[in-house]
């Protein structure tokens, strides 16, 4: 919540990234999960490998890629490519590409949310605010109303979501709820100065 008000970010954004997070994560599976029965170099390297379809769009290069890069964090980044694209953007250099796993927590020593070394927590919310991962962003889904497109931002991420089923439904009813019980914290001071509080329709 204050790194998306450090963002400038209104409620309906902050709602999508908690909808998308949920899909992604489910707020607990911070590297991304795959068969019991697999073996998870194999299972990744088939899944996003340098000479897989989606490995390509990833940005994956190397043989090896695919595990090393597998999705990580709040909403799953995957792929050398995004783990650069955030690292760059968020001014940490080679840190993710070298260090892939660190994608997956806060390594401040305070721990809190503000802290340049939240990267699950930067990655989330930067990323989809900047429109790192399909060149689409969270404002592109605004409209003049002040209400919010959430079935159609799903095409900020682009993968299909730890749950299976609709993602692009899933995230989006759960959008609506988060941005509802936003808007009824707003006049209760439930959110921090600098987010943008807007009445969810």
């Amino acid at each position: 919540m204050d790194v998306a008000a450090n963002a400038g970010l209104n409620t309906n954004h902050l709602a999508y990234i908690y909808a998308t997070t949920h899909v992604e994560s489910q707020w607990f599976n911070f590297t991304e999960i795959f068969p019991a029965e697999a073996d998870p170099e194999e299972y990744f390297e088939r899944q996003y490998g340098r000479g897989s379809s989606l490995g390509s769009q990833l940005g994956n290069t190397e043989f090896g890629d695919g595990y090393l890069y597998m999705g990580r964090g709040f909403i799953h980044l995957t792929g050398r490519g995004n783990y650069a694209k955030a690292g760059s953007a968020l001014g940490l250099g080679t840190l993710l590409v070298d260090y892939p796993e660190k994608a997956s927590y806060n390594e401040a020593s305070n721990r809190t949310s503000l802290d340049p070394y939240n990267h699950i927590t930067n990655v989330a919310v930067f990323g989809m605010s900047g429109g790192w991962f399909t060149g689409q962003k969270l404002s592109d889904f605004d409209n003049a109303d002040g209400s919010y497109r959430f079935y159609d931002a799903r095409a900020i991420i682009n993968w299909p979501g730890a749950q299976g089923g609709d993602p692009r439904q899933q995230a989006g009813d759960l959008g609506k709820d988060f941005a509802e019980i936003l808007s009824r914290h707003c006049p209760l001071g439930g959110v921090p100065a600098g987010l943008m509080c807007v009445v969810c329709r």
